[in-house]
């Protein structure tokens, strides 16, 4: 090889080695924009989680305040209502029980329903306070399950919730022995094969 083919082999060489230079540079600059986005990434998973446990307690802690105020309104000393954020299948659920005496106990398995009713009335009145739409409470029979002085009880608590909270509750329920006075009161019946709906003095019925 003479002189000029060396050169300009020596030439392609140099090229190649910048090229292959310039290669490794742009890979190395690739790495670190990624290994910076990763860095991003886990920063914003991390305060994501942060706020996310943050929220769940304070949503833990009003579920089980309120909820734990009506068990003790109607059934006093007798339950300890929990609430706990477990993951699971790649989501947050929420998992709720009752403690009596040391003893875990699932609400729907294991006791009365009164204190289902009172459980779901109380949890209805947490969603209640964490919206901003019109406060309008609809209940079905609250007190069916309910027997002797926690009626009375429940019925004085629904009163102080609608009062203190601004919400307005309309249930179809027997109120009798609540202490309830409602509002409005309407009867439905059945005259000749049909349905019927007659306003009534709440204060007479409740006479």
């Amino acid at each position: 090889m003479n002189a000029a083919g060396v050169s300009t082999a020596a030439a392609r060489l140099t090229g190649i080695r910048q090229a292959r230079i310039a290669q490794r540079d742009q890979a190395r600059s690739e790495v670190d924009r990624l290994t910076q986005r990763k860095k991003d990434i886990d920063e914003a998973v991390a305060l994501i989680q942060g706020v996310a446990a943050a929220t769940q307690d304070q949503l833990r802690v009003r579920l089980e305040y309120i909820t734990q105020t009506a068990m003790d309104v109607v059934f006093p000393g007798t339950y300890v209502f929990k609430v706990e954020f477990t993951p699971r299948r790649g989501r947050t659920e929420v998992d709720m029980w009752l403690d009596k005496d040391g003893t875990r106990m699932d609400p729907l398995d294991s006791n009365g329903g009164g204190v289902v009713d009172v459980i779901s009335l109380a949890l209805r009145i947490c969603c209640l306070t964490l919206s901003t739409n019109a406060r309008v409470l609809l209940l079905d029979e609250p007190f069916k399950f309910i027997r002797g002085k926690a009626r009375q009880r429940l019925g004085d608590m629904l009163k102080a919730i609608s009062r203190r909270l601004g919400i307005q509750v309309i249930m179809v329920a027997d109120v009798s022995d609540t202490g309830i006075i409602p509002d409005r009161e309407f009867r439905v019946g059945m005259k000749w094969r049909k349905s019927f709906i007659e306003a009534r003095d709440p204060e007479a019925s409740d006479a």
